[in-house]
């Protein structure tokens, strides 16, 4: 009765299962408990040059390792730039998965197939959100067998959406399952100048050097994808800042 006693709570609904829950459920005799199943997410990568294999899928890829790193499962699916296509593979998806992430297709061009799919929509929103990489952003929800399932619209860079999946999914994803939602933070000197684009918050990616500096890995470009591969921190850059000296103290994320 040390630990505890007869009678008491072990834990509020909504805990999340890790090994010291299990092990507390056991030594008390519990043996069965009644459990949330977690999220099953499905990513589709647009693009009729992606879905014709002409430009390799980097993103679905991608977000499907970050979302596992999480515990969740993801599928992935391809589709072509075809507003119809998109929407039988949507409400298709819809059947048996509790959220949709898009890449591609969100900004103002001509062709942006998801943007048109969805963007009139009940409460759809689709605009631009003051970040470099991940301006172009959307929301809507797709209703089939009576389940109403949000539909995350991410840019289609790949830096880009990698960004924006830190920035606005990973957090509640990772308290989904009961994890902290931010990553490890701390601010840490420049170890080079750089620029950034007042009124935006720029993403900039980077690694701590030996002496605890931090040194950018690539430029601010959304398409460099293998630079983003060689960092470890995410790097912000506040809206109101346009320059900053070697020296200068920032805020990263940790990611690696």
């Amino acid at each position: 009765g040390g630990d505890a006693a007869a009678g008491d709570l072990l834990f509020d609904a909504g805990a999340a299962i890790h090994p010291a829950t299990v092990g507390a459920l056991a030594a008390a005799g519990i043996d069965v408990v009644k459990v949330t199943a977690p999220l099953l997410i499905a990513i589709v990568s647009t693009g009729s040059e992606i879905a014709a294999g002409q430009v390799p899928d980097s993103n679905s890829l991608a977000l499907g390792v970050a979302v596992r790193e999480l515990g969740l499962t993801a599928d992935t699916f391809l589709c072509p730039d075809d507003s119809g296509e998109l929407r039988r593979l949507l409400d298709q998806i819809a059947l048996d998965h509790d959220l949709i992430i898009t890449t591609g297709g969100v900004s103002m061009g001509a062709r942006e197939v998801v943007r048109q799919t969805l963007g009139q929509t009940p409460g759809a929103w689709f605009g631009h959100v003051n970040v470099q990489p991940g301006g172009p952003q959307g929301l809507a929800q797709v209703v089939a067998a009576e389940r109403t399932i949000p539909v995350v619209c991410l840019p289609g860079n790949p830096v880009s959406a990698l960004v924006s999946f830190e920035l606005f999914l990973r957090p509640p994803l990772a308290e989904s399952v009961g994890l902290p939602p931010w990553r490890p933070a701390g601010t840490s000197p420049l170890a080079e100048p750089l620029e950034s684009i007042f009124g935006k918050l720029q993403v900039r990616r980077g690694h701590l050097d030996d002496d605890g500096r931090v040194s950018l890995t690539g430029g601010p470009g959304s398409h460099l994808v293998a630079s983003y591969g060689r960092a470890n921190l995410l790097v912000l850059i506040p809206e109101q800042v346009t320059a900053l000296a070697s020296g200068d103290s920032v805020e990263w994320w940790r990611i690696a």
